[in-house]
Formats: C-alpha cells, structure tokens, sequence
C-alpha cells in the first residue's frame, strides 16, 4: 500500500467493483470513516461495518452490483482521484465541478470537515478536492424500447449548412464534406473513384471525385456551403467547377495552401 490512504480506498473499491467482489475491506481511518460515511449517505454502497483483527479496526464495506438478464456483471462504481500529494487541487466553491449534471459527487476536504460538493457549496467554503465519484451509465440494448427505436431504421440527420475541403496534390484529390463544428459527413478521392497511376492527379479525377462526395450531402438538405482549397494539384479548378455545378450555395472560397516566407535554409549549391 501506498502512503496516500484516500488512493488506497478508492483503488480498493473500484478493483473490487470490477473483479465482482461482494465486500471490500479497508483500514479504518479518520478521514476513510468520513468518506464511507458519505459513500453510505449517497447510495454508493449498501452497507458499512467496523471490524476487530489482532487490534486493528477495519471497515467492511458491501457493494452494489447489477446484472442484466442474461447474467453478465457490468461495473457500477466509476471513481476517480483528483488531488494528489505530489499535485494539490484547490478550488473555491463557485469552480467546484460538477460531475455528470450533478448525478455524482465531488468530495472535498475544508475547514469544516470532508463533505461533497453540493453541502460546500451552501455553506459558501472551499477546500482541496480529494475525488469524485459517480455511477456508471447503463448501456441501452439497440432496438429496445428503453432506447427510442423498435426495429426503425435510422434517419438520416438534415444538415443545411457545411465545409467542402478540398485537398489536390499532384499525385491525388481529396473532397471531404463536413459540418460547421468540423464533423465530417462524406469524403471521397480519385483513387476510390477507380483511377490509378498517373491518372489519380488527373482534373477529370478531381471532377469525379468532387461529384461523388457532394452527391451524399445532396440528398442530407445541405444548401449554403464554404469551400477551403488547399494544394497545388491539377485538380483544384476541375472540383471547384464540380461543386458549383452541383447547386450548393457557395459562401466564399478560400486557399488555405500554406506558403513559406523564406522558410527552410536552402541547400548549399553543388561544387563542380
């Protein structure tokens, strides 16, 4: 064991969560009978019992634990440390964070004692934050009614507005579509459209290319669009005219090739 007791106890509880233990036991402290206090008092754990071994006092502690119905264990528990003795996390009671929207619980060591989160933040104090603890999502089964969807296909998302990024090298196109946050939607290139060698370089390339990947946002509602060129290749004005022919609303165009400004030193000239 290590010289931090709050990092035994909360290895102890989640090595003990995963390997299907119904018990842990751990030393009883002040400071770890304060935390099981409170992992009692907020349903993290069933029971807690003090126990005597050659005069030593240990806490038990009984977990909770579910099964699905065809029997297979998942973990309940999901604890984490925050302040460590070679790093110490401070945080007054306005930048307390909150874990999960609030379903779990920050624990905190003040002036006033270890108390979570939400009673810090009444009584207006800070302190050291020691851990969070919270509990683990169920995972929905796909096509239960617990998740929305019987046996329905899904639809496909409607997307207005997007990013054409388009990438020409002299060996290749690149046409990646993407959304306003950067999510990309559909990609293509000249060399998944069937073109090989020399022929991927080509601007006909780059037009297939560009046609293939608007072609899918197309039928996403996909109206205004902003188009980032980036490359030297031969296929930059072929997928450009691709695009525009396509009916999406151009906003501006952009170059984005980078240029250096007198950039790497230049190799010294051969001596004859």
């Amino acid at each position: 064991m290590s010289n931090d007791i709050i990092t035994d106890i909360i290895t102890c509880i989640r090595n003990a969560d995963m390997n299907r233990k119904g018990t842990v036991q751990i030393p009883s402290t002040n400071i770890n009978e304060n935390i099981v206090k409170i992992l009692l008092r907020e349903g993290f754990i069933e029971n807690v019992r003090k126990h005597r071994e050659s005069d030593k006092y240990f806490l038990v502690l009984t977990l909770r634990y579910r099964r699905n119905k065809k029997g297979s264990y998942k973990p309940v528990l999901i604890l984490k440390r925050i302040s460590t003795p070679g790093l110490r996390i401070y945080s007054n009671y306005q930048r307390i964070p909150r874990i999960l929207g609030g379903m779990g619980i920050v624990i905190l060591s003040t002036s006033r004692g270890i108390m979570t989160d939400r009673e810090a933040r009444l009584e207006k104090i800070g302190g050291e934050v020691l851990c969070y603890i919270c509990m683990a999502k169920p995972i929905p089964k796909i096509g239960s009614r617990k998740n929305g969807r019987i046996g329905s296909r899904k639809q496909a998302r409607k997307i207005p507005k997007g990013i054409i990024h388009v990438q020409a090298s002299f060996n290749n196109t690149i046409v990646t579509v993407t959304d306003v946050r950067g999510r990309v939607i559909s990609w293509s290139s000249a060399g998944t459209c069937g073109f090989k060698g020399t022929r991927r370089g080509t601007p006909f390339a780059a037009q297939t290319a560009a046609g293939n990947a608007i072609r899918t946002v197309a039928d996403q509602g996909m109206q205004r669009a902003e188009v980032m060129i980036k490359g030297p290749g031969l296929g930059r004005d072929a997928a450009l005219r691709a695009i525009r022919r396509s009916g999406i609303l151009l906003k501006f165009i952009r170059d984005v090739t980078p240029m250096p400004h007198n950039g790497c030193r230049s190799p010294k000239k051969r001596r004859v």
